[in-house]
Order: structure tokens, then C-alpha cells, then sequence
């Protein structure tokens, strides 16, 4: 289930340099909006978004954290947007986590 590129003599995972063959990618998300959040039993909440790119080392790293929408957390609209740009696709992975500010 590796890539091809995995199997080649110069291949080292912590450098980008052995990736023959691969393309990077630049991927542009929205954030636009949420609906129906679950409350956290504490009344008005004020979630954010996370995303974050994991992957290779060279990849890992790369985060945006939205805006906060102050006590709208049953259907928050933040309309944000942010670019990432890829070294190595094949190992990528964006986790989106939406949070409450308040603890």
C-alpha cells in the first residue's frame, strides 16, 4: 500500500529531495459555517475551527485557527479561508477540530 516513490534507493522520509515522481499541491479551503453544534451544557458557547496538515515532517506543522464567534455556537459562520501548500500528498492529512473558547 506504500507509493512507488517510498520504494526507491533514494528515498529518505525526513527529506523532500527523495520524492521523485511526486507533485506538491496547493490546497485552498473555506471555512464557511456550522449548524446545529451541540451546547456544552454551559450555555452559550464560542467555538473556532482548527485545521491542521499532518503528514511527513516536512508537511506537519501547518495551522490555521479561525476567528471565534462569540456566543453563537448553535450555527456560527466564520467565512474564512486559508491555503496549503504540499510537499508530499501521499502522506497528507488535514484535521479540522472545532473547539469553545471557553474552558
Amino acid at each position: 500500500l506504500r507509493p512507488d516513490f517510498m520504494f526507491h534507493p533514494e528515498y529518505e522520509p525526513t527529506e523532500p529531495s527523495g520524492l521523485l515522481g511526486v507533485e506538491p499541491v496547493s490546497v485552498s479551503i473555506q471555512v464557511i459555517a456550522a449548524r446545529h453544534l451541540i451546547r456544552s451544557g454551559r450555555g452559550t458557547t464560542s467555538p473556532f475551527v482548527d485545521i491542521e496538515l499532518l503528514g511527513a515532517d516536512y508537511d506537519t506543522g501547518t495551522k490555521l485557527t479561525t476567528k471565534t464567534v462569540s456566543d453563537n455556537g448553535l450555527n456560527p459562520v466564520w467565512n474564512d479561508s486559508c491555503d496549503f501548500d504540499i510537499i508530499n500528498p501521499h502522506l497528507a492529512l488535514l484535521r479540522f477540530q472545532v473547539q469553545d473558547l471557553k474552558p
